[in-house]
């Protein structure tokens, strides 16, 4: 077959415009989007080459774009007509045949076999064969998708010939009550008389579109289909025994599938279930996730799925990772740009947004594990109802340039032209909620998340990714320290310590009985890693693991209560290395604490820099006993 250049040229063309296009859409995805494209170049520009689907896996934490640009991918290449979604559930039994088979569900579409088309498995975390113990897991839908990610065929089934054969029955049956009938077009006759014949234009079509429709894609007919509805029955008899006398293999052929697989693996994605998170910095998630390696994401479908289904999804694994602090404002003021085009073009009124809207709108919006959907919400709520309203004013008082100010306190949105203004009331609901608490609370709590970074940083020579107090969606404060998954024995002891760093570091300062009931998350994540210490790792002396489980098939050591108190010994011990390290380095804890309560936040080299000398702390005094402790300790030589 001779090649055609010129068209082979176009379809390359197309796909550099598209890939041009999606970086202009999607932030922060242009290195996912490259690999994408170059995924799908041999099935778009050379199909004919294709023997089997091209799949494409895509992973990632919700609202990373990964459904969207698969609907943007099909758009944009002209595929929107053979373009298919199907939500993978293996368990609900959906509303009727046609959602239980991925067969029928294609077959029902317009994308016609051995054609090229788009199809997108989404959410296929949820589409789990295996349950938590290794079991067979109950799989009541899409049982078929295996056999079409193998070669993108299916064997043939017997009941779409039984379907045929169905409709040529009722055809003929109706036919044999218009023959038999004897009502005419006014009703029944009790005596028939004789009638004039009556002169009747031959039916042209004998066939529904429907039908015809189906004919073709069950026998695999290469005529039209406006041909196949003109076919009596003894034709549609004909071309089906001709099918059922054919001596070769008999299957149904989608093999020429681009295949999206999209999905969210939590077990991959550490933090992916904080879902309340709103404080802590989008870097620090996109750093984490953009570490995930293709091992990562097998290791994870190993929880859900069985080696061989794992095999067919192939090796083209693309990994979103969650935006970036810069990708999320890109997209802030690239949304509240857009709002602003659209009410100038409406309103006729030039509007100049001061740069502390978009910084507000980012602190009461981003929810680095939730995506890009709780912006889109935050802006409209936030931004485009006080904007329609700023413009309304501007419209009744012919003001044609118009300054909007965001007032973050009094959380309010002005509209300023000249000396005249208006004050248009917005929902801040993140500040609001860091409002509530109080200095004393934000004392506590700096001194409790001081205790962790610091003992951190001196055990492990690097400052914390992120320190932060006064948050809206933990208990105060965190601090993001990296996590390692494997760790040595002096890595794990370490880390018992550091869990304890803010325990220690509030007896220090306010006294055992004032320390607070925060600790109590801290002991539990310390107690456990001390028993995994002793019980799984075997750094305790005890080499057999430790279960508990006790059984006639448990080959365990099940001696539980003999290793209590080593895990407790091990807690003291990290207790007391936690109060000695805070109290040897005690004026750079000062430091750490004074620099949380002014600016309520440390990025690393802020933190490195306090390590560094030795600074006078100056504090004001306070009234309540957590601040007046601090002040009194503080003051200390």
């Amino acid at each position: 077959m001779a090649l055609d250049f010129a068209l082979l040229a176009k379809r390359r063309q197309e796909l550099e415009d598209m890939k041009t296009q999606l970086k202009s859409e999607f932030f922060g995805l242009d290195s996912l989007i490259d690999k994408i494209t170059d995924s799908l170049r041999t099935w778009y520009i050379f199909p004919e080459l294709i023997t089997r689907p091209v799949i494409i896996n895509l992973w990632g934490m919700t609202g990373t774009g990964k459904t969207s640009i698969v609907r943007r991918i099909s758009s944009l290449l002209n595929f929107f007509d053979r373009y298919i979604e199907v939500q993978m559930d293996s368990t609900s039994s959906g509303s009727g045949f046609y959602s239980n088979s991925i067969a029928t569900i294609l077959r029902n579409s317009s994308i016609e076999e051995s054609s090229p088309g788009i199809l997108l498995l989404d959410e296929i975390q949820r589409f789990k064969t295996i349950g938590q113990s290794g079991e067979d897991a109950p799989v009541e839908r899409f049982q078929d998708v295996w056999m079409l990610l193998s070669d993108g065929k299916f064997a043939a089934d017997s009941s779409l010939f039984r379907e045929v054969e169905e409709m040529l029955n009722y055809q003929m049956w109706e036919g044999s009550k218009k023959e038999g009938s004897d009502e005419d077009d006014d009703g029944p006759k009790v005596a028939r008389k004789k009638k004039t014949a009556k002169v009747t234009t031959p039916t042209k079509f004998f066939i529904s579109p429907w039908e015809a429709q189906n004919l073709k894609k069950i026998l695999k007919l290469s005529y039209p289909v406006q041909e196949i509805m003109t076919w009596n029955l003894a034709r549609v008899q004909s071309e089906l025994m001709n099918i059922r006398t054919r001596t070769n293999t008999w299957e149904i052929d989608y093999s020429k599938l681009l295949i999206f697989v999209s999905g969210n693996l939590d077990e991959a994605f550490s933090g992916a279930n904080a879902t309340e998170d709103c404080d802590t910095d989008a870097d620090i998630y996109h750093n984490r996730t953009k570490k995930i390696t293709q091992s990562d994401i097998k290791e994870a479908l190993r929880h859900r799925f069985k080696p061989e289904q794992i095999a067919r999804l192939g090796n083209n694994h693309v990994i979103y990772p969650s935006l970036s602090k810069s990708s999320y404002e890109a997209l802030i003021r690239r949304t509240c740009n857009k709002y602003v085009t659209e009410m100038e073009q409406i309103s006729g009124c030039k509007f100049e947004l001061h740069d502390g809207i978009y910084q507000e709108i980012y602190e009461n919006s981003v929810y680095p594990t939730q995506g890009t959907r709780p912006v889109f919400s935050s802006v409209h709520k936030i931004f485009s109802g006080a904007l329609s309203t700023i413009a309304l004013w501007g419209l009744e008082n012919e003001f044609h340039d118009i300054k909007v100010i965001m007032q973050p306190v009094e959380q309010k949105l002005l509209g300023v032209c000249g000396n005249r203004q208006i004050e248009v009331s917005i929902d801040l609901d993140m500040r609001a909620a860091r409002k509530l608490n109080t200095l004393d609370f934000n004392t506590m709590v700096a001194v409790h998340e001081a205790g962790h970074a610091l003992v951190h940083a001196i055990l492990n020579k690097r400052a914390p990714a992120e320190v932060k107090i006064n948050l809206a969606s933990f208990q105060g404060g965190y601090n993001a320290l990296e996590y390692n998954p494997f760790q040595t024995k002096k890595q794990v002891k370490d880390s018992i310590a550091t869990y304890f760093g803010g325990a220690a570091a509030e007896e220090i300062v306010f006294g055992v009985n004032r320390r607070s009931t925060g600790c109590a998350h801290d002991i539990k994540r310390a107690t456990s890693v001390a028993a995994q210490f002793v019980r799984s790792h075997g750094f305790d002396g005890t080499i057999s693991l430790i279960t508990g489980e006790c059984g006639q098939d448990t080959d365990y050591n099940t001696d539980v209560d003999s290793t209590n108190e080593a895990i407790e010994n091990l807690c003291q011990s990290g207790f007391k290395e936690a109060n000695s390290i805070i109290v040897e380095n005690q004026a750079a804890f000062k430091r750490i604490v004074d620099a949380l309560l002014e600016s309520k936040c440390l990025n690393p080299k802020e933190f490195q820099d306090l390590l560094a000398g030795l600074v006078e702390v100056a504090v004001e005094e306070q009234s309540s006993h957590h601040n007046s402790a601090w002040l009194a300790y503080s003051q200390k030589p």
